[in-house]
This record gives C-alpha cells, sequence and structure tokens, in this order.
C-alpha cells in the first residue's frame, strides 16, 4: 500500500498528512465537523514501534526480578494486542510467583 509506505517512512508533508487525517476523521465526526478543526503540530517520532524480525521468538520474558515485572507491547508483537497479552501474562506470572490462583492462595 503506497499510502502506508508514504506515512510509515515520514515522506508525507503536514498538509498532506492534516489532509489524510481530515479524511478519516470526517468518517467519525461528519465533514462539517472536522471542517472547523485546525492543525496545531505535527510531531514525527521515530521508532515508534518495537522492530520485529520476521520468524524471531516475539514473546519475551514478563519477570525482570524477584517481584518486579515488566509488560508492553516491546516484549510481544509491535500492536495493541501485543501490550494487553504481555499484561495479562505479568499478572499471571506475579500471581504465580505469590502463590495465587484465581485470587485463592495455593500454597
Amino acid at each position: 500500500n503506497h499510502r502506508a509506505k508514504m506515512f510509515g517512512t515520514g515522506i508525507a508533508d503536514d498538509a498532506t498528512l492534516d489532509r489524510e487525517a481530515r479524511s478519516q476523521l470526517a468518517h467519525w465526526f461528519s465533514a462539517r465537523t472536522v471542517a472547523d478543526w485546525r492543525l496545531l503540530r505535527v510531531s514525527r517520532v521515530a521508532h515508534t514501534l518495537p522492530r520485529l524480525t520476521p520468524g524471531a521468538n516475539v514473546e519475551r520474558a514478563v519477570r525482570v526480578s524477584t517481584g518486579l515485572y515488566a509488560c508492553g507491547d516491546h516484549l510481544e508483537t509491535p500492536s495493541i494486542n501485543g501490550a494487553l497479552r504481555s499484561g495479562r501474562r505479568a499478572a499471571e506470572a506475579l500471581l504465580e510467583d505469590w502463590g495465587l490462583r484465581d485470587g485463592i492462595v495455593v500454597a
């Protein structure tokens, strides 16, 4: 998709980004509403997603050290689903380490 490639590499200028965003937002809020909005700023952030190498193990450990857990899409796939899944794995690791299962002490 040319559009995704153009925006993903930061080639599009601010006016193009504004126009494309308004086009998408008009579907959510109506063209009339969006027409009154003004662009405040465009921020270009490099390296916004974790690097994902095809075929790589994308599930990384959530236990950092005793009593310290991490979660985020950098431990899974670069996506909202990856962030949520790693959060669940971190919570499950904590419950396991504390001897809890389904809120019941199993020690």
